[in-house]
C-alpha cells in the first residue's frame, strides 16, 4: 500500500504539459551541444526554489485537475515538493530518506529499500535539476528542437521505471538549458503535468529546509 502510494505521488510530481509547437529532431552536432548545454546548467547550479502548478490528465475522463505548490532543491540530493492548494502535502528528499507527510499522517522511506525507488529518485533529481539525465544508460533519448525550446524524449529501458512509465519528455530553456517542463506519460495513458515558474536559482537554502 505504502510504495503504491509513493508511486502516485512521483507520477504527479514529474510531469508538464507539451507545447502546441512544431518540433523538428536535431542533427548529431546539435545533440552534443544540446547536451552540454544541459549538462553545464546542471553543474552551475547549487539550489533552485520556484513555484510549480500541476496538472493530472486523466485518458478516461475529460477533466482536469490543477494543483500548486512550492519546490525547494539543493545540489546534490536534496528536495522539498510542498502542495499547498487545493490539499497540503509535503515530499521531501534528503539523500537516501524520503518523508511524505499529509496532515497528521507522516511515512519516511529508505530509497535503498528497492530499486524501483532508486530509480524513481534519480528521475525527480534528474527532472529538476538535468543532473546525469543526457548521459544516462537508463534511458534511450531523442533531441529535438523548435522555436521556442528543445524537447528530450526519453524512452526508459529500465524494467523498474518500463513499469510506470512509457516516456519522459523534459521541455529545455534555448538560453541557459534549464528545464521548465517535464512530461512523463503512464502506461495507462496517464498524463501529470508540472511548470516551473518563478525559478531563483543559487539562492541560500538551509537545511532545516529538508528536515521534518
Amino acid at each position: 500500500m505504502l510504495k503504491t502510494y509513493l508511486f502516485t505521488l512521483i507520477l504527479s510530481l514529474l510531469t508538464c504539459m507539451t507545447s502546441a509547437q512544431t518540433y523538428r529532431k536535431a542533427s548529431t552536432a546539435e545533440e552534443k551541444q544540446i547536451s552540454e548545454k544541459v549538462a553545464a546548467n546542471a553543474s552551475s547550479m547549487k539550489t533552485m526554489t520556484c513555484n510549480f502548478e500541476q496538472t493530472k490528465e486523466l485518458s478516461f475522463l475529460n477533466d482536469k485537475s490543477i494543483s500548486k505548490g512550492l519546490l525547494f532543491y539543493k545540489r546534490p540530493n536534496k528536495i522539498r515538493w510542498e502542495y499547498k492548494h487545493p490539499y497540503s502535502y509535503l515530499f521531501i528528499m534528503n539523500g537516501e530518506k524520503v518523508i511524505l507527510q499529509s496532515g497528521n499522517n507522516k511515512n519516511e522511506i529508505n530509497l535503498n529499500s528497492s530499486k524501483q525507488f532508486q530509480q524513481i529518485s534519480k528521475i525527480i533529481l534528474g527532472g529538476v535539476s538535468g543532473n546525469g539525465l543526457t548521459d544516462s544508460r537508463d534511458f534511450h533519448i531523442l533531441f529535438f528542437i523548435s522555436n521556442e525550446d528543445y524537447k528530450l524524449q526519453m524512452q526508459p529501458l529500465k524494467k523498474e521505471i518500463k513499469n510506470l512509465f512509457t516516456q519522459i519528455n523534459l521541455f529545455v530553456n534555448k538560453t541557459d538549458g534549464s528545464i521548465n517542463k517535464v512530461e512523463m506519460i503512464e502506461k495507462t495513458g496517464d498524463k501529470t503535468i508540472i511548470s516551473f515558474l518563478s525559478i531563483k536559482r543559487n539562492t541560500t537554502l538551509n537545511d532545516e529546509v529538508f528536515a521534518h
